[in-house]
């Protein structure tokens, strides 16, 4: 009798473990809350488990909360990008490309408000994650979603690397990574920015304080006062100096690279007046050796400035001003000696810079009865593009 019970038992046990047994190459995900931000748990038939959950890190690759993965999810689609380098020097490993996504016509893969996109060096979810930031049209119904993605890896002259887009089955966005989103494309104000892990320098002025890790205030007009709003605001002054000041400067200092922004710079309608973003020395009283885009001098003068060494001032005109645009100030190495300026990455305009110093700081100035300056609300620092021109995406065939 005991020997039978026993066999039954076993029986019992074998049937048990069948039944729960996850069948080979069947990866089984499980979706929990952690914070604001979902964890997501998947075991391939045991092999591998990823875990997205919520951490306090700033700005930092090594506390990021999405590891390498070696999970391969044979249900995700995915899109193959072709990311070509045909000019004459090497891009760097972290450069950041400029991706223009379709996201229309992956409707049917992708959530409506972007959340499930991943990039990655291996598809279908594997492989090293490579960060990405979307910039703006977040949207799975729109035809041109701006995306910046971490290159893993350097690509030689005239050479090219392929990396992978992923429709995942949960949501991915993080303000610490894979994919996040410009401050404020969410509901709540960053809350899914993670635009330190993609550029060399970033910060969306969230919160209600300048932060004093990257910016010092030294307004020198008590009615000039600085704004901190989930955005930042100069107030106007009621005078102006001789010879200029920025209100908020970057401990920093930068030189060859790209200088983005995001938010509102208005065209001066009195005399004097400059209200202008851009590269600036860090000594408050200087007004020579800068390069910066704004409203200048007096009406007329809003565009491109550049002032030498020698304090000489030229302009080009032609940006629009009055509304949110993304502005951006393309510095070369001194050789050749030439900035560009771009709204919206389009109608370039440009100036030699002979005879300036660099590397520069990054100011804001407001001076003179002309309005706010701002809200600015995301500035960053990346990488220049050989010859001022991004190496070429090309989105392969959906898997």
């Amino acid at each position: 009798m005991g020997t039978a019970v026993f066999i039954i038992l076993i029986a019992l046990a074998i049937v048990y473990v069948y039944i729960n047994r996850a069948s080979p190459g069947s990866p089984v995900t499980t979706t929990v809350q952690s914070g604001s931000t979902n964890t997501a748990i998947t075991n391939n038939s045991g092999t591998k488990i990823v875990v997205y959950k919520n951490q306090s890190s700033t700005n930092s690759t090594s506390n990021t909360i999405v590891k390498n993965s070696t999970t391969t999810m044979s249900a995700i689609n995915y899109v193959p990008i072709l990311i070509r380098n045909s000019a004459g020097t090497a891009l760097p490993a972290g450069f950041q490309e400029m991706l223009v996504v379709d996201s229309k016509n992956y409707s049917g893969q992708i959530s409506s408000s972007w959340n499930n996109v991943e990039f990655t060096t291996v598809p279908q979810g594997g492989g090293a994650h490579v960060f990405a930031w979307v910039e703006s049209n977040a949207s799975s119904s729109s035809n041109a979603t701006i995306v910046w993605v971490k290159l893993p890896y350097a690509i030689t002259p005239h050479n090219s690397i392929t990396i992978y887009m992923d429709f995942m089955p949960f949501a991915v966005m993080s303000k610490y990574g894979p994919t996040g989103e410009a401050p404020e494309l969410g509901r709540n104000y960053g809350a899914y920015d993670n635009g330190g892990e993609v550029f060399n320098f970033y910060d969306n002025f969230s919160g209600t304080k300048l932060n004093t890790n990257l910016w010092i205030n030294s307004s020198q007009f008590a009615s000039n006062p600085i704004i901190v709003r989930d955005g930042l605001t100069i107030g106007e002054a009621t005078s102006k100096q001789n010879n200029g000041y920025s209100a908020v400067l970057s401990l920093r200092s930068f030189g060859m690279g790209v200088v983005d922004f995001y938010g509102t710079l208005r065209n001066n309608s009195t005399q004097p007046h400059y209200q202008d973003v851009g590269l600036v020395p860090a000594s408050s009283n200087n007004a020579c050796n800068l390069i910066d885009i704004g409203s200048f001098v007096g009406p007329g003068y809003g565009g491109l400035q550049v002032i030498n060494s020698y304090c000489t001032a030229t302009y080009a005109q032609g940006l629009r001003f009055g509304s949110p645009q993304t502005y951006s100030i393309m510095v070369p190495s001194l050789n050749p000696n030439n900035v560009t300026a771009m709204v919206n990455y389009s109608d370039p305009i440009s100036l030699s810079f002979s005879a300036i110093t660099l590397p520069q700081n990054i100011g804001f100035e407001n001076q003179g009865s002309g309005g706010n300056l701002g809200p600015i609300y995301w500035i960053r620092q990346r990488d220049y593009p050989y010859g001022g021109i991004m190496p070429q995406a090309s989105f392969g065939r959906m898997q």
